[in-house]
């Protein structure tokens, strides 16, 4: 009898705790689901030196090792390598640079004086209508070129938001210091790839690199 009274009181206590709980959720539901979507998508880290030399620790121990492999670097991991770490690379003129990545393409934008171009004629028409200094920004894709080195190719270029022709992207490029060499497109930038990494190519919100694979193998 006690065995039986036990196990009914254990079971009346459970379902009272059970509806304690599901009421509980619903009146805090809200709490709820945002402390939810918290812990499975956290806030993304800002944009550091810290980052920046997470990032770059990361890279150079990644090279360091034999063997294929894939690193990805975030966009914040990017945008803080470029802002702490690599501005130094970049001209003197060049302001505010940025870096977004989606759907396979890279978009790199910052404020640039005018007057860079005022000596092509090609660009009158444009620089008409920009302010002394402008947000330029060029959005393309990596394309494979000699071993060793990779191609941004441009597909296309806004100046304050004013779609640059594309006819007048090469001009452009040559202007900024663009180089010929053999295989590169007139509207592409030939870059030199990390010691040992054989692609590069974007991959949702991140640059991946594979590193330590025979060319012609690996990448998307």
């Amino acid at each position: 009898m006690f065995r039986f009274l036990g196990g009914c009181i254990s079971r009346i206590l459970g379902l009272l705790l059970l509806l304690i709980v599901l009421a509980l959720g619903w009146f805090y539901r809200d709490e709820l689901r945002s402390v939810w979507h918290s812990l499975h998508h956290p806030a993304p880290a800002a944009v550091s030196p810290e980052v920046a030399a997470a990032a770059a620790a990361r890279l150079e121990e990644a090279f360091k090792r034999h063997g294929p492999e894939r690193i990805a670097l975030t966009q914040t991991e990017l945008k803080s390598l470029l802002l702490y770490r690599w501005k130094t690379f970049l001209p003197d003129y060049v302001v505010r640079p940025d870096i977004q990545m989606n759907a396979g393409r890279i978009r790199l934008q910052a404020s640039v004086p005018t007057d860079r171009f005022r000596g092509l004629r090609e660009l009158q028409d444009v620089l008409s209508f920009l302010p002394d200094t402008a947000e330029l920004a060029a959005t393309g894709q990596f394309i494979p070129l000699a071993r060793g080195r990779v191609a941004l190719e441009v597909s296309e270029i806004t100046a304050a938001r004013i779609p640059v022709p594309q006819r007048l992207v090469p001009v452009i490029l040559d202007n900024l210091g663009r180089r010929d060499e053999p295989g590169l497109a007139p509207n592409a930038v030939g870059l030199a790839l990390p010691k040992g990494a054989t692609a590069v190519f974007v991959s949702g919100d991140s640059l991946v690199f594979l590193h330590g694979m025979p060319s012609g193998k690996g990448g998307e």
